[in-house]
C-alpha cells in the first residue's frame, strides 16, 4: 500500500514527508496487514516521525490512533494459509501480542478500539460473536465499537479494507 504523508517544514510551509510503500507489514501468502501511520498524542506532527514503527497488530492506547490496511485473499487461499501458518513472512517486524486471535475460534477477536473502516476492494463479511453476519462491498463503511468479531472473505476474489483505529476506554 502506497502512503503519502504531509508535514510542515521549518518555514511553516506544507511539504510531502513520505511517498513510499508502507514499511510496516506482515505478509503470509496473499494475506497482508500493514500499519501505515500511527499517532500517540493527537497532536499534529511534523509528518516526519513515523510512529507506526514497531510491532504489527498493535492496538492504539486510549486517545491514540492507527491507520491500518488488510488484504484478505480468496476464501480457498485463506483456508490453506490458516492450515500452514508456519510459512509467514513478517518483513522483519514482530506480530504484537495485542493481535489477539482466539485459538478456539480463529479470526475472532476483540480490541479496545473504535474502528472506522472502508471496503476498498471486493466484498468482506463481518461476523459478530452471536453468529450474525453482514456482507460489506466496495464503498461500504463500518464502525466497530470494541465488539468481538471476525472478518471472512467468502468469495473467490481478494478483499481489501482500510481502517482508522482509535484507542478507547470501555464505559
Amino acid at each position: 500500500m502506497r502512503r503519502v504523508v504531509t508535514g510542515v517544514n521549518n518555514q511553516g510551509k506544507a511539504v510531502f514527508t513520505h511517498d513510499d510503500k508502507s514499511p510496516h507489514f506482515i505478509k503470509m501468502g496473499n494475506f497482508e496487514m500493514g500499519e501505515t501511520w500511527a499517532d500517540a498524542s493527537a497532536v499534529i506532527s511534523d509528518g516526519v516521525s513515523d510512529q507506526a514503527e514497531g510491532s504489527i497488530g498493535s492496538v492504539p492506547a486510549p486517545g491514540a490512533s492507527l491507520l491500518r490496511y488488510v488484504v484478505f485473499p480468496s476464501a480457498k487461499e485463506m483456508q490453506a494459509l490458516m492450515a500452514s501458518a508456519d510459512d509467514a513472512n513478517t518483513n522483519n517486524d514482530q506480530v504484537s501480542d495485542d493481535f489477539n486471535n482466539e485459538d478456539d475460534n480463529p479470526g475472532m477477536h476483540t480490541t479496545e478500539t473504535i474502528d472506522y473502516g472502508f471496503v476498498l476492494e471486493g466484498s468482506i463479511t463481518l461476523e459478530l460473536d452471536d453468529g450474525m453476519k453482514k456482507v460489506l462491498h466496495v464503498g461500504d463503511c463500518y464502525i466497530q465499537n470494541g465488539t468481538r468479531h471476525a472478518w471472512l472473505n467468502e468469495t473467490d476474489k481478494r478483499a481489501v479494507i482500510g481502517v482508522v483505529m482509535l484507542g478507547a476506554n470501555r464505559a
